[in-house]
């Protein structure tokens, strides 16, 4: 059983979740089915007719599989996994569970980043990307079947993480992407992106940027080739119109250009996530309005040199007025930008620099259709430079937002600020780094809702878990070794306090960060 601790419309959207479905398709041993969160109204049912939750294709109760690999990307869907347990009629604590009960596995970038807080619920966790070691976990299960001899076995794995046997886990990464494709297998009009035929075209980012989890826990980067993705492309071409292109930077490709020639002689369209401002180009511009994009993706991020050099992304006014430049200039008039508030070391005159660059923009094109701004608040994750950094507290976050708010509707018609997600920033925080102080919680605020959190959270675990990080503390996310050592963490940590960047990894031959010795 394969379990997305959400939706339905964002499981199905999901490319992990696919590309492991993928790989267990050629499982022939195995009876595969999928099961998502249940929709209010499904849920309603379930506990009206007292009905266990049941899976998508073969209406089985969850409870009768003999494991349910649970994938969850977002720290929040750690609430929706105890949820879909009670739901199934599974114990929640793995300690609860004998033989009779299925195992409970757990897979995705959140758990691969700090497993801790779920720990007393799940039997194992895979940490990493597992599309190459869910088949020896499916080969395990089929030879043995004495739960604790399976753990036992997988604590001894590269990989796997077993709270049971607790060790220190080295992340297990593709060292060929072009091994395990990872693009859409099954469609839905009731998916996000439901028109699209979506294919991940490479995996880390090496940019560097000292706030981002996914940078630093899917290095070292690789490209799939375009081979490759021309037969993906070609794949998709029968099922649907559109090619959705996904990776941490699209633009960065070194065959990009190709990739999206392609899919145009293909007579498709083309969809795609946020660019890099470094990397595009008139030309890329070009072929992406060619392919029906209307609106281009840019992230600056911030609004002042000083947070630029904190935060280790130098997108500074005269470029990103150059490439907002080249999308109008080819005929793409909606501007997309991404901002974050709340950053180590921000000041009021830093969130006056993300207006003046809003104002800058607004006064230089007068002929953009629309500015789209999605402002975001900053919350501290593990395996960053900024893993230790304290929260800043909500009220101000919450007054700065406002502010910009306040702003924009007094000044401009033409920008659109997308809903700000604050209600659940502080909550967000405790599950993103914390552990077992707060695992025990998780039932609680399952039982009040998400939003009732502090009914059931002591003031001293927030002001712990959120504000009082010191250099002797021992870190909840320590049992993962990621690859990337620690004192490069710390040293791009001195560096954002001194002001320095960091240069973009090169392709080859750097030893700095450790994940390529």
């Amino acid at each position: 059983m394969l379990s997305y601790a959400n939706y339905y419309n964002l499981g199905m959207a999901n490319l992990g979740f696919q590309s492991i479905y993928k790989e267990l398709l050629k499982e022939r041993e195995v009876l595969l089915d999928r099961s998502f969160l249940p929709y209010p109204r499904e849920e309603r049912y379930l506990k009206e007719k007292k009905l266990p939750l049941f899976s998508y294709i073969t209406y089985m109760p969850l409870r009768e599989f003999d494991i349910i690999a649970f994938s969850i990307s977002f720290e929040l869907d750690y609430l929706n996994f105890i949820k879909i347990l009670n739901l199934a009629g599974i114990p929640i604590y793995s300690k609860d569970r004998g033989d009779s009960w299925p195992l409970i596995m757990v897979g995705g970038i959140a758990v691969s980043a700090n497993p801790a807080i779920l720990e007393p619920f799940v039997d194992f966790f895979v940490i990493g990307e597992g599309e190459e070691v869910i088949h020896n976990i499916v080969s395990l299960l089929l030879e043995e079947k004495n739960k604790d001899t399976i753990l036992k076995t997988l604590s001894e794995w590269e990989g796997i993480y077993v709270p049971k046997y607790p060790k220190r886990v080295k992340r297990v990464w593709i060292k060929d992407v072009d091994k395990f494709v990872s693009d859409s297998v099954i469609y839905s009009k009731e998916q996000e992106f439901p028109d699209m035929h979506l294919i991940e075209i490479g995996r880390g980012c090496g940019r560097g940027c000292r706030f981002c989890m996914a940078g630093y826990i899917y290095r070292p980067v690789r490209n799939r080739s375009l081979y490759v993705i021309k037969e993906s492309i070609k794949k998709g071409k029968d099922f649907r119109k559109k090619i959705g292109l996904v990776s941490p930077s699209v633009s960065d490709h070194p065959e990009i250009i190709e990739i999206l020639k392609n899919i145009l002689d293909e007579g498709l369209g083309v969809g795609i996530s946020s660019l890099r401002s470094n990397s595009v180009t008139e030309e890329l511009l070009s072929l992406l309005k060619k392919g029906g994009l209307n609106t281009i993706t840019l992230a600056p991020e911030v609004g002042t040199e000083k947070m630029r050099k904190i935060i280790n992304k130098n997108i500074y006014p005269e470029l990103l007025f150059e490439k907002i430049e080249m999308a109008l200039s080819v005929g793409i008039k909606n501007i997309k930008l991404y901002f974050l508030v709340g950053l180590p070391k921000e000041e009021e005159e830093d969130i006056e620099g993300i207006l003046t660059l809003i104002d800058s923009i607004m006064l230089r094109f007068k002929n953009i259709k629309e500015l789209i701004l999605s402002i975001n608040p900053f919350i501290p994750k593990p395996h960053t430079p900024f893993e230790t950094y304290p929260q800043t507290k909500e009220p101000l976050v919450k007054r700065r937002l406002l502010y910009i708010e306040d702003f924009l509707k007094k000044n401009y018609n033409k920008v659109k600020l997308l809903p700000r997600e604050i209600k659940y920033y502080t909550l967000q925080g405790l599950l993103s780094r914390g552990g077992k102080e707060i695992s025990f919680l998780l039932p609680k605020i399952v039982e009040v809702g998400p939003r009732k959190f502090r009914r059931v959270v002591d003031k001293k675990v927030i002001e712990s878990v959120l504000f009082s990080w010191n250099s002797n503390r021992k870190l909840p996310w320590e049992v993962v070794d990621t690859g990337i050592k620690r004192e490069y963490l710390k040293m791009e940590r001195m560096l954002s306090e001194k002001g320095k960047l960091t240069p973009s990894c090169p392709l080859k031959g750097c030893k700095l960060c450790g994940i390529c010795s």
